[in-house]
């Protein structure tokens, strides 16, 4: 895809970086199968949580467009800042807007809020699709649980390794016909 670029200059570039970034999310995933169940150990710095959610917004976006999901985000007006690793935070909040979009499925709504909290920070993330199955709601967040046909159930268990990694937490509740996944992380 890379190489394509270079040699076709005239070619329309965004369809093809959005390849690139779905391939590097890829290949994000595969090293968080393989890190599973290892401490994390990335390097900690400011983070601004408002950027992360732009990226993941914008990575999943061409999939909502084509599917007719609609995904409001709206940037809060001043940065939400903690003190994180970015590329796990990053998979934390993609994780969970991913599954989001996912579950809401065509002509489905998936709606995410972020907001500074005394302590840290707070998303919020919702949809409309049904929810969990009741056979595995109790343990949504274990590796390898999964109520997608054709997922692997990964998504979730290393979004909470991401949270807890950072003092943070994730939980879910269904709340006026939605699914919300709600994410804390303090300050530092």
């Amino acid at each position: 895809v890379e190489l394509f670029l270079t040699e076709n200059p005239a070619a329309d570039p965004e369809p093809l970086r959005v390849a690139l970034r779905q391939l590097a999310r890829i290949e994000a995933n595969l090293r968080q199968f393989l890190a599973l169940g290892k401490p994390p150990d990335g390097e900690r710095k400011p983070c601004d949580l408002g950027e992360l959610v732009d990226q993941a917004v914008s990575l999943l976006r061409p999939q909502c467009q084509h599917a007719g999901t609609a995904l409001l985000w709206e940037a809060p007006r001043d940065p939400v800042a903690v003190t994180g690793d970015p590329t796990q935070l990053a998979h934390l909040l993609g994780n969970v807007i991913g599954n989001a979009v996912e579950a809401a499925g065509a002509r489905g709504e998936v709606v995410v809020r972020l907001s500074a909290t005394h302590g840290g920070a707070r998303v919020d993330v919702s949809d409309t699709g049904p929810g969990p199955p009741p056979h595995i709601a109790e343990q949504l967040f274990d590796p390898f649980v999964t109520g997608k046909e054709q997922g692997i159930g990964l998504g979730l268990a290393v979004a909470k390794q991401a949270a807890d990694a950072h003092g943070g937490s994730i939980a879910w509740a269904r709340k006026e016909g939605r699914t919300v996944f709600t994410i804390q992380l303090p300050r530092g």
